[in-house]
């Protein structure tokens, strides 16, 4: 990953609730901390973390966050304590194992913790029109993003949560502008499906949120 993020995911600070203790959340990937700085300003009273394997990156987010440098795949994490949410902004598909990450963070999480995680759709119609026309190209970024190792349909990403014990409570699609010939192409596709749903195919990616 070698590039930096200046926007704040919403879509993993929204699902983050209100509480009358001080929170504690790690945000795993946290490139320039702005996705800690807009939970900052909605839970000023929150102690934020951060692991991020750019170290330049790592420098500025540690302006706003406890901040270290490192691969979570390494499974090591000098912070003391539990967490009340660990955050995932379009990370889970560049590691090798997410399944083993899952499972390492389900231990470092509090007893009603939670997982908050941003996942890109292979499922999503554009995808399918290449592989109608027998093309699979990679591209610098988006849903074919070179760098992805992992790649998750609704039903896949569901599935990585539930084996490892967790309760998925809110799975939020968000769609983009499909073309003429790509909701043509959907409906015909669900006529041939079973056990979809048109968000399967309209979906470009989902916010899942899971509990421990």
């Amino acid at each position: 990953m070698n590039y930096f993020n200046l926007m704040p995911s919403f879509l993993l600070s929204v699902l983050i609730e209100k509480s009358d203790t001080p929170l504690r959340i790690l945000e795993v990937g946290c490139d320039l901390g702005a996705t800690l700085l807009e939970i900052k300003n909605g839970h000023p009273d929150s102690r934020l973390f951060g692991i991020e394997i750019n170290k330049a990156a790592a420098e500025i987010a540690g302006h706003i966050a406890n901040v270290t440098v490192g691969n979570i795949e390494d499974k090591k994490l000098p912070f003391e304590g539990e967490f009340d949410y660990i955050l995932f902004g379009d990370v889970l598909e560049h590691l090798h194992d997410p399944q083993d990450v899952i499972r390492f963070c389900r231990g470092k999480l509090s007893e009603h913790g939670c997982i908050i995680a941003n996942v890109p759709n292979i499922m999503h119609i554009s995808v399918m029109e290449q592989l109608l026309h027998g093309k699979f190209e990679y591209t610098d970024s988006g849903l074919l993003d070179r760098t992805h190792i992992h790649f998750f349909t609704r039903t896949e990403v569901v599935d990585l949560f539930e084996s490892e014990g967790f309760t998925v409570e809110h799975i939020i699609p968000r769609f983009t502008r499909l073309t003429a010939a790509q909701e043509n192409l959907m409906a015909n596709l669900m006529q041939l499906s079973t056990d979809v749903t048109p968000d399967m195919y309209q979906a470009f990616h989902y916010t899942i949120k899971a509990t421990k």
